[in-house]
């Protein structure tokens, strides 16, 4: 074998080599950002507040509450019949009342959608269904959390 044949065999080689250094950061970047994720990670969920007298008696307060370990950025909520309604950002435990009862609940489908991002903007969704009688105060909420596709 020539001196050129040796030479080029060793770029190739070489490129070989570079092509899987290349490979392996990358798959390390990508496993670091989903561990930087899942150690940030938002989840907004509806959950249930105190009882207070309504007009119909004891009404139950639903909150928008923040389980997650992160900050939830652009945070909404909508009734599976009704608008989009915006709560702004939500820090690690952080709730807030939503001025909604069970009788909204009922009235508007008995589910709530809330969207949010997280700090690296991923944008997930969380859907919060009040299942059983609420009329009569025997009901819980069940929760869904996926991540949104783009």
């Amino acid at each position: 074998m020539s001196g050129q044949g040796v030479a080029n065999l060793i770029n190739f080689f070489t490129l070989v080599i570079l092509s899987l250094y290349a490979w392996y950061t990358r798959k390390i970047m990508r496993s670091t950002a989903d561990l930087v994720e899942g150690n940030s990670l938002p989840c907004v969920v509806i959950v249930q507040g105190a009882n207070h007298l309504g007009d119909v008696g004891i009404e139950q307060n639903f909150k928008l509450r923040n389980l997650g370990a992160g900050p939830a950025l652009n945070v909404s909520w909508k009734f599976e019949k009704g608008a989009t309604r915006l709560a702004n950002s939500l820090a690690p435990d952080e709730e807030v009342p939503i001025g909604v009862g069970a009788k909204d609940f009922i009235n508007n489908g008995n589910r709530i959608t809330c969207q949010f991002q997280s700090l690296s903007q991923t944008r997930y969704v969380s859907e919060t269904k009040l299942i059983g009688d609420a009329s009569i105060h025997t009901f819980h909420l069940e929760h869904e959390f996926r991540k949104l596709t783009n």
